[in-house]
């Protein structure tokens, strides 16, 4: 009978605690707002008790006397991007000039040697040797054809093909074939001996006579431009 009472009792208590518990809710999604009531603590005047959301508060700073929000700084003036603009440090560097082009080959240098050999080997001014190889190239540039076309004509140069290759000939070949090569990539005073017109030429006593024209109202040539050579 003891037993049942205290059995009993226990019970009753029970469901005494199980009244007095509030009921307490879970809510597991993320979204939903928290809420919380805080008390500031403020002079002995007052109390103030506030209800706030806590993602009102976040980032926000607060007077711990007044419960005010404190009043935020500023944020720094953005400076404005200057106008002006900033000189480059190193200058451009200028274009890397352009390959010339080559309007020879080696063996046009190889066919005007045997045709000086021939037509001025015995003349002592390196100057009026040349001048017979400008010859040569002014033809070209007048009739639109190549070296070999040139010396090769029927009736016009004294070239052969098994005359010997002196090294005095070539050496002059390829000079005066480089500079006529400079002159057609652009180049303006290139150490020309004779004028572009000047295309005839006849020997008598032991000298080359240049002429623009082939009969009629011709000139000489007067060997009037500076000379790259010693004589």
């Amino acid at each position: 009978m003891r037993k049942r009472i205290i059995a009993l009792t226990a019970i009753i208590s029970f469901g005494a605690f199980l009244a007095i518990v509030p009921e307490q809710i879970h809510n597991d999604s993320p979204k939903e707002t928290i809420k919380q009531e805080c008390t500031v603590v403020v002079p002995d005047t007052y109390k103030v008790s506030v209800e706030q959301n806590t993602e009102d508060i976040v980032g926000q700073s607060y007077d711990t006397e007044t419960a005010e929000p404190l009043d935020e700084q500023p944020p720094e003036a953005i400076a404005e991007p200057s106008e002006a603009i900033a000189e480059p440090s190193e200058a451009i560097a200028e274009p890397a000039p352009q390959p010339k082009v080559a309007y020879y080959t080696e063996q046009d240098a190889i066919d005007i040697a045997k045709t000086l050999w021939r037509e001025c080997g015995g003349v002592k001014s390196r100057t009026e040797q040349a001048c017979v190889a400008w010859t040569i190239v002014n033809r070209a540039d007048v009739y639109g054809c190549t070296i070999s076309e040139v010396v090769r004509a029927k009736g016009q140069y004294a070239f052969k093909e098994n005359t010997k290759v002196y090294d005095s000939m070539l050496e002059l070949a390829n000079d005066v074939l480089e500079r006529w090569n400079l002159e057609k990539n652009g180049q303006a005073e290139v150490g020309r001996v004779l004028p572009k017109e000047y295309i005839y030429f006849a020997g008598r006593n032991g000298h080359n006579y240049f002429r623009n024209k082939f009969s009629g109202d011709f000139a000489y040539w007067d060997y009037s431009l500076p000379s790259p050579y010693d004589n």
